[in-house]
């Protein structure tokens, strides 16, 4: 069975080696790098900058993003 991925527009804040700190306006989560795929360099991301995160639709049911 296909993993079910959903895109979300997110705030970046900072992250780490294996997770990233965003926002939605309502919620702010970490995410594991290793379930997730951006639309931008990681490394060229500064706080506040806009970025397309897809991740598996249990992730964000779980993270409360849906």
């Amino acid at each position: 069975m296909p993993r079910s991925l959903i895109d979300l527009e997110m705030t970046y804040h900072t992250h780490t080696s294996q997770a990233i700190f965003v926002s939605d306006g309502v919620a702010s989560v970490w995410l594991p790098l290793s379930q997730v795929e951006l639309d931008k360099d990681l490394d060229r991301l500064s706080p506040g900058d806009p970025v397309e995160v897809t991740i598996p639709e249990w992730l964000a049911d779980d993270k409360g993003l849906t």
